[in-house]
């Protein structure tokens, strides 16, 4: 059970392959339903998008989900990139490098993506 958990909790960024393949499914299932509720949300906003996008923002539940969304895809995106790495470079060395080169990459995406929506949202406030 504490070997289950362990393996849970590292989002599939441990060395286990069926860590990896569950979180890449999760991740996948959580992107759909989000986008779901995205392209619901936003045919609200077709006609002055700018103008009713700060009004759509501004509702609390939309700004954790739009947060969360940034969240999804760039965990899936760097979990599908990690396995790439794995599977076509050779180098243990390469592997290592680019695989804390793209989690870097990824963190301060999230990071600047987080702050850029939370701009908004504190502007309009």
């Amino acid at each position: 059970m504490s070997n289950f958990l362990k393996n849970f909790f590292t989002f599939g960024f441990s060395k286990d392959g069926l860590s990896h393949w569950f979180w890449q499914r999760i991740s996948a299932l959580l992107m759909i339903v989000i986008f779901s509720w995205l392209i619901f949300s936003f045919r609200e906003l077709l006609i002055s998008f700018k103008i009713n996008f700060y009004v759509w923002i501004k509702n609390p539940i939309n700004l954790i989900l739009f947060i969360t969304l940034f969240i999804i895809v760039m965990h899936h995106s760097t979990l599908g990139m990690l396995n790439i790495f794995e599977d076509y470079l050779q180098s243990k060395k390469r592997k290592k490098l680019f695989s804390i080169l793209l989690k870097t990459i990824s963190f301060f995406l999230v990071f600047i993506s987080i702050f850029s929506i939370w701009h908004i949202y504190s502007k309009i406030i």
